[in-house]
């Protein structure tokens, strides 16, 4: 799972330098302290339920009050520290979505929101919808491809002829599939090059295990997209996250800060 982010990163970068934040990553952002004590990080809740993707309603409030050139890219270097627990990177992907559906619920609401071009807002929307559902339906996706391959498999292990797809429908599956798995050999590998423990040939073979379980590790992930969008349209909100206070009364300042 971890495989794909180096390319979502790829792809902050591009959304930061557009100035349309369509998609964030907080561990993307490295923000100006003065920006930060302006829009602040206690950004409530909806429908009573907290907001649970803090980085993406931040970077949206900051886009509707700042405009787009508030963005740009840091260029700094960045840890990040992945979950250890198949139970937890599925709930985190889980939050991601539902939080993400939260924010763009709630900027809707917003009076600098009403104010925008029409071209504008349904680019701020829809793109951000089209990201999440493209995410979500990585399950259905999945499972037929899956399911498909299994089939055909079985079919030369008794030897039957299998039942191909049409020559262009083949075509654009296998384009599709070369892309997917090259992103993740490419994430994999920025993954691993802080493994200086290994030798290059380690890291080839470690690259090449993640590949190989790459399509049940994809399933998995878009399990939790589509779990959370399942839930957001039936209606079923509620959030079981509780974000970190930012502003007790006994924190100074300077915690506050670090407490970001």
């Amino acid at each position: 799972m971890e495989a794909q982010r180096p390319i979502g990163c790829f792809e902050c970068r591009a959304v930061m330098e557009r100035g349309v934040p369509l998609h964030l990553h907080g561990s993307n952002l490295v923000i100006e302290e003065e920006l930060e004590n302006k829009l602040g990080w206690d950004i409530g809740t909806l429908d009573g339920q907290p907001f649970i993707a803090e980085d993406y309603v931040f970077g949206a409030r900051a886009y509707l009050q700042e405009g787009p050139g508030i963005f740009g890219w840091h260029g700094s270097v960045m840890l990040e520290q992945p979950p250890f627990s198949l139970r937890s990177a599925f709930k985190q992907r889980y939050r991601w979505i539902l939080g993400v559906m939260q924010g763009v619920a709630a900027i809707q609401r917003t009076a600098e929101f009403q104010e925008l071009p029409s071209a504008v807002s349904r680019q701020l929307v829809w793109g951000t919808r089209y990201r999440v559902a493209t995410f979500a339906l990585g399950l259905p996706a999945g499972l037929l491809g899956a399911l498909y391959v299994s089939g055909q498999a079985e079919q030369l292990a008794v030897g039957s002829h299998p039942n191909l797809l049409p020559l262009p429908v083949t075509a654009w599956l296998v384009f599709c599939a070369v892309l997917w798995l090259s992103s993740l050999a490419i994430g994999a590998w920025y993954n691993l090059t802080s493994a200086r423990q290994l030798s290059p040939t380690a890291r080839l073979i470690e690259c090449l295990k993640i590949i190989a379980v790459a399509p049940i590790a994809g399933i998995l992930e878009s399990a939790a997209g589509f779990s959370a969008v399942a839930n957001w349209v039936r209606g079923r909100r509620e959030v079981h996250w509780e974000p970190t206070p930012k502003t007790r009364p006994d924190q100074t300042a300077h915690e506050k800060i670090l407490s970001v």
